[in-house]
């Protein structure tokens, strides 16, 4: 893929999920009886967002409850939940929740529940359930990202155990301007 959007891993199997918004397809990787990617017993298979209706599939998750993906769509502002193989379980929308523009959605192992990022002009973080129940809202805006795109929810980096939120900002998009190199990471205490 040349327009990877997404990853998710799955620690049960080792395989490896990308979501693609030019593809309109979701990828698994395989890595192998070597558990090492980009070797030669790799192998990939895929499936297609595009036949559900997104148009713009961003992030993707693994949860370790139920051994399922989630994908958010950037086009319909909605969260959809598969098997591993692609098979539709459900979704829900987020834009009722303020997700002007979601790039992220992540498992919150902890709670089971999902976290999702809304970029451009609401910069939050929604908490929901799996099946899209809203729990709480955080405002991000602190960070004054200019494009955030993506986010992990895991251990501070200053070693104490609590859970942060990681945030990525993709600054202004290259296509506009090849020579700007002004992405961005932030770290953010979660509530």
């Amino acid at each position: 893929t040349d327009e990877p959007t997404g990853v998710a891993w799955n620690p049960i199997n080792g395989h490896f999920f990308f979501s693609d918004d030019n593809e309109y397809k979701v990828f698994d990787l395989n890595p192998g009886a070597d558990g090492q990617c980009g070797s030669e017993d790799d192998t990939w298979t895929s499936f297609d967002t595009l036949a559900l209706g997104i148009g713009d599939p961003e992030g993707i998750t693994f949860d370790t409850w139920h051994n399922q993906l989630f994908l958010i769509d950037g086009t319909n502002r909605e969260v959809y939940q598969f098997t591993l193989t692609g098979s539709l379980i459900n979704h829900f929308d987020v834009a009722a929740y303020g997700v002007t523009d979601p790039e992220g959605v992540e498992f919150n192992p902890d709670s089971g529940t999902l976290f999702v990022l809304s970029s451009g002009s609401n910069p939050v973080i929604i908490e929901s359930t799996i099946s899209g129940a809203l729990l709480q809202t955080i405002d991000v805006s602190a960070n004054n990202a200019y494009a955030p795109a993506g986010m992990v929810y895991a251990p501070a980096s200053d070693g104490s155990g609590i859970m942060n939120f990681y945030i990525v900002d993709r600054g202004v998009d290259n296509n506009i301007d090849p020579n700007i190199i002004d992405g961005k990471m932030y770290e953010m205490s979660a509530p």
